[in-house]
């Protein structure tokens, strides 16, 4: 069977590494790093990614809260969810650090959601580890141009040691995340804007 566009796109997701932008960034304001939201109570950020596009904050949240299609355009995260996202909602997500230490590149966690603010904020914690670590996205809008950040606090006394271990390849894989999301807001917008055929 020959090779679809869809398929293609995933194959490059998978094999293409995403590097770091080193360009100046628009932020929220925020009080935590980068503008981002303040670092949670008693926590340590583990890391702080930020990205913008060119696109309506409504779609920007409109593909982040469509988990269920994560797989069909990033490798990082795959949340097993039924439906959409719901406070208090609990399912798995396979995540992939591919440059982190082989035996910690893939695993499953179950994780629940904490935070949900429509079109604003967005956090789930995991469940069942012994480190407190809550994954949040949150995003605004500057003009024509949408903002997000994607960033981890931890707590606990193991916070150290998952900041040794995962920090440089949690943000290798949140910038990945950032890039494959940017990609396929655009080319939602894009389809958005194509006239309708006579």
């Amino acid at each position: 069977m020959a090779p679809t566009p869809a398929s293609i796109c995933m194959l490059l997701l998978l094999t293409v590494p995403c590097f770091s932008q080193d360009i100046e960034m628009p932020t929220c304001g925020g009080p935590g790093p980068l503008g981002s939201p303040e670092v949670t109570e008693g926590s340590d950020r583990l890391t702080t990614n930020v990205a913008s596009v060119d696109a309506p904050k409504e779609l920007v949240w409109k593909v982040f809260v469509e988990m269920s299609r994560w797989e069909k355009w990033t490798e990082v995260f795959n949340p097993h969810i039924s439906g959409e996202p719901e406070m208090d909602k609990l399912f798995l997500v396979t995540t992939r650090l591919r440059t982190a230490h082989p035996i910690f590149r893939l695993h499953n966690v179950l994780v629940k959601v904490t935070v949900l603010e429509e079109m604003s904020m967005f956090c789930w914690n995991t469940m069942g580890l012994p480190i407190w670590s809550r994954h949040c996205f949150s995003l605004c809008e500057m003009g024509g141009t949408t903002v997000w950040y994607m960033y981890q606090d931890n707590r606990g006394q193991l916070r150290g040691v998952a900041a040794n271990i995962l920090r440089d390849a949690m943000h290798d894989a949140l910038e990945c995340f950032n890039q494959n999301l940017t990609a396929e807001v655009k080319l939602q917008d894009a389809n958005l804007q194509e006239p309708l055929l006579p």
